[in-house]
This record gives structure tokens, sequence and C-alpha cells, in this order.
């Protein structure tokens, strides 16, 4: 049995570690996160903003390796010693993971400025911007494997007892081979060993669309409220980017909490009949089952596609996917 920074590590056995419980976080970054000489990196363009500054694409060259496009976020001039630890801090919780579906840390840059993250590239972008932009492209196949990649990812991150409690396409990242890696760490927080534990947001703003109704309630996260919003990517991925629940207002949210698992499920229903099973687990009420039954660790996931006129149940598209849809079909012609 091994001992470090107050917990016990278990030979074999790995789990995550809240950088947060670090005195100095300095710390947790140099131990999960690998310094790179920033003479190695090369920064090409600006692809987005961040919260924290910057978003580039680039290259990096370590001595002996080959050459590897990146991205790059990079910390804004100007910044205070505590958004310098938050920035980091996403770092420090990357460096602990290593799964095909998970976004790779390549390392940081620390001791010049401008303080920078480095990732693996992407080469399609978020996921929710990437299926708006292809509505209808992509095969039944194509959609399953998505989601398959997305569960796969979600399971390993849950194995590590660890809670994302930010999961949506838009944090999702899609390469050229349309694989998905789940990105966007800065919201997460640890699970712990207690089955009763979870993460109590203090007044800040949750994802109200993609979050479980329980954790809309309590401000309470755990591997329950994570199945629930893989259940809202799941919706995301068959009606390529929809917004949840279309035209609902936040408002709307605050005063269902009890009937919202009514509309979730109804609406699923309209988007795709073929999703029945890991619907069912993922609009339980009792959020025990929803993890027992997980459709994080999907065994086969199979999606009816869409009528092109309506709805899996006969109903009318809302009118927000009926203008993509028309639009695309205009598109389409005029090739």
């Amino acid at each position: 049995m091994h001992f470090h920074n107050g917990h016990i590590k278990l030979p074999g056995v790995k789990t995550y570690i809240d950088p947060h419980t670090y005195e100095d976080p300095n710390q947790a970054v140099q131990e999960f996160a690998k310094e790179i000489e920033v003479s190695y990196i090369s920064i090409e363009r600006v692809i987005g903003a961040g919260e924290f500054g910057e978003v580039c694409s680039g290259r990096l060259k370590l001595p002996g390796k080959c050459e590897l496009p990146v991205a790059i976020k990079t910390l804004k001039v100007g910044y205070t010693e505590k958004q310098r630890r938050d920035f980091l801090g996403e770092a420090s919780i990357m460096g602990q993971f290593d799964h095909a579906n998970i976004i790779h840390l390549e390392g940081v840059v620390t001791k010049s400025k401008p303080v920078m993250i480095v990732t693996e590239y992407m080469e399609n972008g978020s996921l929710d911007t990437f299926l708006k932009k292809n509505d209808g492209h992509f095969t039944v196949i194509q959609l399953v494997g998505m989601l398959r990649g997305i569960a796969s990812g979600m399971k390993y991150l849950s194995d590590m007892g660890y809670v994302h409690r930010d999961l949506a396409a838009r944090n999702i990242l899609i390469n050229s081979n349309l694989m998905c890696k789940v990105s966007d760490f800065g919201l997460s927080r640890i699970l712990e060993d207690d089955p009763e534990a979870a993460y109590t947001t203090r007044g800040g703003k949750i994802p109200i669309r993609w979050t479980a109704p329980e954790a809309i309630a309590f401000r309470k996260f755990t591997s329950a409220s994570d199945v629930w919003s893989y259940g809202i990517v799941m919706w995301e991925v068959v009606s390529y980017g929809e917004r949840p629940y279309w035209e609902m207002t936040n408002q709307d949210f605050e005063l269902l909490h009890g009937p919202i698992e009514t509309t979730i499920v109804h609406s699923f229903n309209q988007l795709a009949s073929g999703l029945s099973h890991p619907v069912e687990v993922v609009k339980k009420g009792e959020t025990a089952s929803r993890v027992e039954e997980s459709c994080i660790s999907p065994p086969q996931l199979a999606i009816t596609p869409f009528p092109e006129g309506g709805c899996s149940d006969g109903q009318k598209w809302p009118p927000q996917r009926r203008t993509r849809l028309e639009k695309n079909g205009q598109e389409e012609d005029k090739k």
C-alpha cells in the first residue's frame, strides 16, 4: 500500500486525485502534467477563445519524436494567481487520464509566458457544431459509433471515481476519423469512495438542459447525473445537434423539476424509438437505478433513422428542425 499526499493508492489500481487537495497547486501540475520547452511549440492560428484566453492550433516537435498537430490553450495577459491556478487545474485533471475517448494532454508550459496547455488536436472541433454542419450526412452505424465512443470515455471516468458534471456535445471533440473524445474538465469534480458523495454547487450556474432533475433541484452531482447528461448527448447526436428541449425556456425548467422527466421521455420518443432501452435507463427517477443499469456502459445501441417528414411518433418536427431540414434539402438540390 502506498501513501501519497493524503491519499491511499493501491498497486495496480488507478484512481483520480483532486488537484484541489494539494496545499500547493503547482505540485499537482508538476506531478500530473509534463513541462514542455516552449521552443518545441509552434503556434499557427487562432481557432477559438476559451474562458482564460485564446485557443490555437499548432505543432509540437519533441526531440527524437515525430511532429504532432496540437491544440494550444493560452492564458491571457494580466491574469490573477487564482486564474492561473484554475487554468492549470484542468491540466492537472487531464494528465491523470489515459483513454482513447478522453482528450490527451501533451503537456504544459509554465516556465515562460504565455502559460500554455497543450493537447492533441481534433480536426473536426466540437461535436455539436460538427453535427449541425453535417446534418443528415452520416449512417446509423457512424452515429452509433460516436455514441459508443463517448460512452466508453465516460465509463472510464466513472471507474476512476470521477464526475464530469458538464457532459454535452459542445464538450465532446471529434477528429477526422469520427472518433469522439470527452473534454473540458473545468467544471468537473471528484466523486469520493462514499456512494452517497456528490459535488454540490455553491450557487453557481449549471448547464440546466443537460442536467439531471435531482442535480437541478439539489445542486448535487453524481455518476447518475452524468448518465442523465449522456442521455441528452444521445439526443443531440441523433438529432444532429438540436437544442435539447427545443424552444423551452430555462425559466420553464425551473418550474418543472418533477415533470421534467415526462418532458424528456416524450421528446426522446419523438426523436428515435430505436433508442428505447438506453432511454429507459436514462429516464429512471431513482438515481441509484440509473447508475446500476447505466447506459454509460452500453452493450448495444440501435437507432431507428428519422422519418423525413416528422418524428418517430408521427408528429411534425419543431419549426427549428423543419427549417434546417428544408434548407439542407435545398442545398442538396443545388449540387
